[in-house]
């Protein structure tokens, strides 16, 4: 398995064309692109991208950035018997699902 781009990772950076770039998720520091987000333009400022027309597109990049700090929380829940012996079966099964999944 190849190891994921380590985080954090950072929505957007400043374009060539001086305006924000939301559509883009860096990594290393913006020295690595992770991904394009579909549903947010290119080159617009951050306050038109705040608009309730790019909504769900400005969350789905939120959600993807924030993908090395949740796979962080995820091996440490995963990891830690304390907090696994309080959950029902059916929460621990989705743990373990969603740790295997992200390990490919």
């Amino acid at each position: 398995m190849t190891k994921h781009t380590p985080g954090p990772w950072e929505i957007g950076n400043k374009g060539d064309f001086g305006t924000f770039n939301p559509a883009h998720i860096y990594g290393n520091h913006g020295a690595d692109s992770v991904a394009h987000v579909y549903g947010v333009p290119l080159h617009t400022t951050l306050e038109e991208v705040d608009s309730a027309r790019y909504a769900a597109g400005l969350s789905n990049a939120r959600l993807i950035a924030a993908a090395p700090e949740l796979l962080e929380a995820l091996e440490l829940v995963h990891s830690s018997t304390a907090v696994l012996n309080h959950l029902d079966r059916e929460h621990i099964d989705t743990i373990r699902s969603s740790h295997q999944e992200s390990q490919g």
